[in-house]
C-alpha cells in the first residue's frame, strides 16, 4: 500500500534548527545530517508499522548517525512526520502533538 507522506510544520521547524545547529559546528554536517533524515524518512515510509507505537498512536524511528528522532503517525491513507526531535529533550514536547 502506498501512503501519502507529509511533514507538519513544527517537525519541519525542527529539523531545520538541527540541520543549522551542525552546520554551524562543521560545515558540510547539516548536509550529513539531511541526507540521514531523509533516509530515515524513506525507511518510514517504506516500512511505516515497523516501529511500535510510541504513545497515543504515535510511532518513532531512530536516525542511525544522529541523535533524533523522527515520530510519525500512521493512517491507511499516510505517514505524517510530527516531530524530528533530539532523543536528550524532554518527549512531552512531541507527545502534546499526539491530539492535534
Amino acid at each position: 500500500m502506498t501512503r501519502a507522506f507529509s511533514v507538519q510544520p513544527e517537525a519541519a521547524d525542527e529539523a531545520n534548527e538541527a540541520f543549522n545547529w551542525y552546520e554551524n559546528q562543521q560545515p558540510g554536517l547539516g548536509g550529513e545530517f539531511y541526507r540521514e533524515l531523509v533516509r530515515g524518512f524513506e525507511f518510514v515510509l517504506e516500512n511505516p508499522l515497523l516501529a511500535r507505537v510510541a504513545y497515543r498512536g504515535l510511532r518513532k524511528r531512530k536516525l542511525v548517525r544522529f541523535p533524533y528522532l523522527i515520530v510519525y503517525q500512521v493512517t491507511n491513507a499516510e505517514v505524517s512526520v510530527v516531530s524530528v526531535f533530539h532523543g536528550a529533550r524532554n518527549p512531552v514536547i512531541w507527545k502534546h502533538r499526539a491530539a492535534k
